[in-house]
């Protein structure tokens, strides 16, 4: 960013029934313009959310390495954090997450430490139950901008062929929880009373995954 100056605006209101904690934090960066990022955290009774909004109008070429391997097609770079758990029921929950950016570079070249550090972000959709004794869910995750995430075999060299990426389309999990069939006698293997338990268990896992070409902005000869 070359000198950055950043100054910081906070406050929590009352919005929905519940308390939303927000921060603006315009910043002056002599080499890239003016970077902006907002977070707000809300919470309900109904919902969580969770958000982070980037954006800048970009002065400066990347310096990552990556800038290699992937081109950006604009100077308008943003990026968005934007998760959500909505609470339908005592044993229903959604999460709704995005996980987006203008371009591969964003979180490398502004998130640095962030995009070392995390695992994957996804943007999904996790709808699931949980009981005393079942869990079950569908799972939707689907990378809605192909840019921002590390492909499976990385990014290659030029010559080499488009990265890939693997999506979650859907999947659906049910899952019976151990429970007692019946006592045996198991003598000094047994408990204090020399008997052991029989545990019956079950569950359901089906999934269709698409591997898939990343839709990204490659310099020629990628």
């Amino acid at each position: 960013l070359g000198t950055a100056i950043e100054i910081g605006f906070a406050s929590r209101s009352k919005v929905a029934g519940g308390n939303l904690d927000w921060r603006l934090l315009p910043s002056f960066s002599t080499r890239r313009g003016f970077p902006l990022r907002t977070r707000g955290v809300f919470k309900n009774d109904f919902m969580e959310a969770s958000w982070d909004a980037f954006a800048l109008q970009d002065q400066a070429e990347d310096i990552h390495s990556l800038r290699r391997f992937v081109n950006r097609d604009n100077d308008l770079r943003w990026r968005a954090r934007l998760d959500n758990r909505f609470f339908l029921t005592d044993d229903w929950q959604l999460d709704v997450d995005f996980a987006l950016t203008s371009d591969a570079l964003v979180d490398p070249e502004f998130f640095r430490t962030d995009w070392v550090a995390e695992d994957n972000a996804l943007s999904e959709i996790y709808l699931r139950k949980n009981t005393d004794n079942t869990h079950f869910s569908i799972q939707t995750t689907y990378r809605l901008d192909d840019s921002g995430f590390t492909p499976l075999g990385g990014y290659g060299s030029r010559g080499d062929p488009i990265p890939q990426q693997l999506d979650l389309l859907p999947r659906l999990r049910f899952e019976r929880f151990a429970t007692s069939v019946t006592d045996f006698a198991a003598g000094p293997l047994g408990g204090s009373d020399g008997l052991s338990q029989v545990n019956w268990s079950w569950g359901l896992d089906v999934g269709r995954f698409q591997l898939r070409d990343l839709d990204i902005e490659a310099p020629s000869g990628f």
